[in-house]
């Protein structure tokens, strides 16, 4: 069996680098768009293993959780995840955010893998800094800047007001290491992010969507907090 790690960087400056214009809901739509990458990132590490059935994915799944996944599998191949890997930086390059992918087989046991699996992690970080690896070429930050960068994220926002799922599919038609944000879709790392009726529950990232019209008291209760304690 092997685990598969993929830590999202650079999230804190990704959040946060926002214009003032549309700054709430360009935040509401950068916050989502962390937990779809992760969502691309595992799809493309089941279609690559040929894990197909929701049984199958769902039982992978060691832990999801802010902004990183460790999934158990019973092969994968080092060559399949730097594959993943490249995939993925190229069509982030432009917005500040990367995730770092690594696997570990597991020997000895558990605790010596995620030891190992962590140093590599850290490995591929300090590659990402030092600009030592092909995964991570310099790209020209001016692209990520603007009212034009702050409006497709804000595009998320205006899905996440108006549909109730959304779902992770290969797209054979744009089989290309680009993010295209617009509409109802969302192209990343040729895969279709689709807003709509079916899929992945929204409200499944329940801190990344909050309700509107509510009052102060309201959004408490509504957050699992009691302003009444007895």
């Amino acid at each position: 069996m092997f685990l598969v790690k993929g830590d999202v960087s650079g999230i804190q400056d990704f959040i946060f680098n926002v214009n003032s214009k549309g700054a709430a809901r360009s935040l509401k739509g950068r916050s989502f768009f962390i937990k779809i990458l992760l969502e691309v990132a595992m799809q493309k590490v089941f279609d690559a293993c040929n894990i197909t059935t929701e049984e199958e994915k769902e039982a992978t799944k060691v832990s999801t959780s802010g902004g990183n996944f460790i999934l158990q599998l019973p092969v994968v191949t080092t060559e399949t995840i730097d594959a993943i890997q490249l995939s993925l930086s190229t069509a982030l390059r432009y917005t500040g955010l990367n995730i770092m992918l690594q696997c570990e087989e597991i020997e000895e046991g558990y605790k010596e893998a995620f030891t190992r699996l962590n140093q590599k992690i850290r490995k591929r970080k300090y590659e990402l800094l030092m600009g030592e690896t092909s995964f991570f070429e310099p790209f020209d930050r001016s692209k990520i800047s603007g009212v034009n960068a702050n409006n497709r994220w804000i595009q998320i926002t205006s899905q996440l007001k108006n549909k109730s799922h959304f779902a992770v599919n290969k797209d054979n038609e744009k089989d290309t290491d680009e993010l295209v944000i617009g509409g109802k879709h969302i192209y990343l790392a040729g895969y279709q992010v689709s807003f709509g009726d079916q899929g992945i529950a929204i409200d499944k990232y329940l801190e990344s969507v909050s309700p509107t019209g509510k009052t102060f008291e309201e959004l408490a209760k509504w957050g699992g907090v009691d302003n009444n304690p007895k």
